[in-house]
């Protein structure tokens, strides 16, 4: 049966039409995108009674460049399909001849893992698989099918352990495809059963007298799909066993155990294990999971903190067993324990910053929800070059114990800290910095704090222009949200981690941060040179931006000043200004003189007032202000009370009228700039988006709190309304002889504050540029001094081999970052020389030697001379 369309993407021109169809298909009109009908066209029905299509221009699509190649691409593909379904099902046809002795048999066998293309008789696969264990060949039977040919490996001992005293035992080992096998294994009683499977490439699946063992290929697919494709071990399991090569058959061992319930129980060993090779022993001093910039220089490190309340812990999946890494990144729950318990018993009920609209924790999460953890989140830490630091478990909210106790494990970790305030970026900064203050004072004189540059919006605006990343000296490009990014990462355990034992979670969790540390760690170079690309654009657009403002208004006589004055002026007017909470600074006899007068003025009222229900509101007031009245005068200690009719009373009195009418304004014009510094960002977003949302809440803040002001007002007899207020230009500001930036003042110097940001952000990544080359540079060295002391012996080339591949992976990430930085800064200063091990290795003998160079840190003087190959 013909299709009506050929291969590939079908068109109008490919269909085929029938003839009476001829005329309407010639009526179809060719769509174009950004075309607009014809002034003047509508539609109009012809002859026949058919509406006629509304003129539209035909020009043709015009595609980009990637569009033509996916649709050039796409079209190939189509082209392919049927040869490649063709090909696929005839290689799956026998060749009956040998690959090897290349004899002629009916019944020949094939093995895909010997090769795509293998085919052996019976004399040659025996003798083949004899030694290479774990293939599936499969025989070709009665010139139907294939099917799997059942045989039984023997692991005998290996040349360098031979024992007089030998066993043999059965096991099933899955094989690297998830297949289970029986396998007879020698086994010396010397050592045990798990240690032999080792030696074999085995992993045993218990600890004692294992009869189950894994591939080390299947556990290190398995482990690294868990760490970086979040998959878990119920899922990796599941996905394995359904790898097939349309063969429908499996072997399969006797017993046919269940790959999910053997491996759950040796996979957190194995991935322990898997740690423990790559970071103790002589590997220790050449660590790869901390952040080599930040060691060099402690005292520019950034640090972010930040709370996750996905990664939960239920009580009923157990505390039974202990971590196994006891170096990882958590803080003891003891400790912790110990801490927030203190804390809390010193803790002050005044909340001592409201300028932020956050929640988290037990305020988001049901009471009931809540009940059913004993682990309700994460809280954690990490530089600004995303190497995650200390991290600890929460119990209760995401309260201010948690942050204080990371701060002051810094100082027993790092002791430079002292000489220069190292900058912490918080959620909250704000809030911290002025718990710290109360709580522990020794803290805030060693650390600067500011407000990431995402959860900024979510404050106000003079807590944005004094805590916020925009405005802080020294953040540079520094966005503050690497907590974010890490909690993107480990989001994806949250559902395996809250499922298992206290113990296995946390290791869990410490695998996949020393997992994110070495990919950090090989993505440093790459990071640093988007931030110097991001430095350059920021750095020339916002000069263009502030720029271009003060040349349009350098014309007007009434505004002086450049944008660096205009973003000094913004913070001092801003912060300088009372709060929404501000009250007026009254004595206490004009309080007392302005409350007796408010008296007077009620019973004034209430004599002339003819409804009851204000005459009972009134009453109710006269009696609420006679008792305020009293309490006034004995604190005023007087002898008497005042009397309302006196002068200097009714003087008293308005003299307090004034300042409570000067306060409200002063609270309506701050809330006035509050709005117009809003505005501005909301311009920048487009609706929908997360940022635009937390401004707009702030605007609906913002309009209620103007609307309170206004009503202040009224009280005192100043009737202003609030739509007046949001104007900073309305007369009623006058008085208050503060005449607030307009909104291109704000524009330019909000420019100039990114300027300045660009211009930090540019410098600090050149000094980390160098720095990370350094860091390299010490490493390689301390390497060359470990491959040199190893002594050369059998029982240590295994160590020697992983020594020997971290040099030269460091080597080779070094020679890539300084080739790529050399654009941007003297490469000269962090030369190191090359130890030459790649070619120390090719040309040695069976016996290997090392003739490593002197590896040191070349000067600048020196290597203007030197060749390339030194470089």
């Amino acid at each position: 049966m013909s299709l009506p369309w050929k291969p590939g993407r079908p068109t109008l021109d490919d269909l085929d039409f029938p003839e009476q169809t001829e005329s309407f298909k010639d009526a179809i009109p060719t769509l174009s995108v950004g075309t607009e009908p014809t002034p003047g066209s509508s539609l109009q029905s012809d002859e026949s009674g058919i509406q006629g299509f509304m003129e539209i221009d035909s020009k043709e699509v015009t595609l980009s460049a990637h569009s033509q190649r996916k649709a050039v691409e796409e079209d190939r593909w189509c082209e392919l399909r049927g040869s490649l379904l063709q090909t696929r099902l005839e290689s799956l046809c026998p060749v009956q001849i040998c690959s090897h002795c290349q004899k002629r048999q009916t019944d020949i066998i094939r093995c895909w893992d010997c090769g795509p293309m293998v085919f052996l008789c019976h004399n040659c696969s025996s003798n083949i698989h004899r030694t290479v264990m774990f293939h599936k060949p499969y025989i070709w039977k009665e010139d139907k099918m294939y099917w799997p040919v059942q045989e039984v490996p023997h692991l005998k001992q290996l040349p360098r352990h031979i024992c007089d005293n030998v066993s043999t035992i059965d096991i099933v080992v899955f094989d690297a495809h998830g297949v289970s096998q029986d396998v007879r294994m020698d086994i010396c009683p010397d050592e045990g059963v798990a240690v032999t499977m080792l030696q074999y490439g085995l992993w045993p699946a218990t600890p004692c007298n294992p009869r189950t063992a894994f591939s080390l290929q299947l556990l290190e697919l398995c482990v690294c799909m868990q760490l970086h494709g979040s998959l878990s071990v119920q899922a990796f399991a599941n996905s394995i066993q359904e790898l097939d090569l349309l063969m429908g058959i499996k072997t399969a061992a006797k017993t046919k155990p269940d790959l999910y319930r053997n491996l759950i129980g040796a996979i957190n060993e194995y991935r322990y294990h898997r740690t423990q090779v790559t970071r103790e022993g002589r590997l220790a001093d050449v660590d790869v999971h901390s952040c080599g910039v930040c060691e060099e220089d402690r005292s520019r490190s950034v640090l972010s903190l930040d709370g996750n309340f996905a990664l939960v812990h239920k009580q009923r999946s157990g505390n039974y067993q202990t971590p196994r890494h006891k170096d990882g990144f958590f803080v003891k729950d003891d400790e912790v324990s110990e801490f927030v318990k203190q804390w809390t018993a010193n803790a002050s009920s005044k909340d001592c910053s409201d300028c932020s609209q956050f929640q988290a924790g037990d305020a988001i999460r049901s009471k009931n929800k809540t009940k059913k953890l004993d682990v309700t989140g994460v809280f954690g830490s990490v530089c600004q070059h995303e190497f995650p630091g200390l991290m600890l478990n929460m119990k209760q909210g995401e309260i201010m114990a948690y942050p204080s106790l990371l701060l002051s494990k810094l100082p027993q970790r790092t002791s430079d800290l002292r000489e220069k305030q190292q900058l912490i970026m918080y959620d909250v900064g704000c809030k911290l910095h002025k718990h710290l203050k109360n709580r522990m004072s020794n803290l805030v004189e060693q650390f600067r704090f500011s407000v990431p540059a995402f959860h900024r919006f979510a404050h106000n605006m003079p807590c944005q222009l004094t805590y916020g990343q925009r405005c802080t000296v020294g953040a540079g490009l520094c966005d503050g949200e690497g907590m974010e990014r890490v909690w993107s990462y480990l989001r994806k355990f949250a559902p395996a981690s809250k499922q298992m034992a206290m113990g296995s979670r946390e290791d869990l969790l410490n695998d996949a941060l020393f997992a994110y540390s070495r990919k950090s760690f090989s993505r440093l170079g790459k990071k640093l040179l988007r931030q110097m690309e991001t430095a350059a654009r920021m750095k020339q657009r916002s000069q263009s931006d502030f720029q271009g403002i003060e040349q349009e208004l350098k014309g007007h006589s009434d505004i002086a000043g450049t944008s660096k004055d205009w973003l000094t002026a913004l913070q001092k007017d801003c912060t300088s200004q009372p709060s929404v909470r501000g009250d007026a600074k009254l004595t206490l006899r004009e309080e007392y003189a302005y409350t007796i007068v408010q008296v007077a003025e009620k019973r004034a009222e209430l004599q002339t007032s003819e409804s009851e229900n204000t005459k009972e509101k009134l009453s109710a007031d006269i009696e609420r202000l006679l008792i305020q009245a009293h309490k006034l005068q004995r604190r005023c200690r007087l002898d008497r009370p005042l009397d309302a009719k006196d002068a200097s009373t009714k003087n008293a009195a308005v003299e307090a009228k004034a300042k409570f009418v000067r306060t409200s304004l002063s609270t309506a014009l701050t809330l006035s700039k509050e709005r117009q510094f809003l505005n501005h960002l909301r311009a920048k977003y487009a609706d929908g988006q997360s940022v635009a949302s937390r401004i707009g809440k702030q605007l609906k803040i913002n309009s209620q709190n103007l609307a309170k002001a206004s009503d202040n007002l009224a009280s005192y007899g100043c009737e202003v309304s609030s739509k007046d207020l949001k104007d900073l230009d309305h007369p009623v500001y006058v008085q208050l002889q503060a005449s607030g930036l307009n909104h291109l003042q704000q524009k330019a110097a909000l420019a100039y504050a990114d300027f300045e940001r660009a211009c930090e952000g540019e410098e600090a990544t050149k000094k980390d540029m160098g720095l990370f080359l350094t860091c390299l540079a010490k490493k390689e060295k301390k390497l060359d001094m470990l491959i040199c002391d190893v002594p050369l012996s059998s029982d240590q080339y295994g160590e020697l081999h992983i020594l020997c591949a971290r040099r030269i992976a460091l080597e080779q990430l070094h020679e890539t970052c300084a080739t790529d930085f050399a654009k941007h800064i003297a490469i000269n200063s962090w030369v190191y020389s090359k130890s030459h091990l790649l070619e120390t290795l090719s040309a040695s003998s069976l016996e290997p030697t090392f003739d490593l160079q002197e590896c040191d840190l070349v000067e600048c003087d020196e290597v203007e001379d030197s060749s390339d190959d030194d470089m």
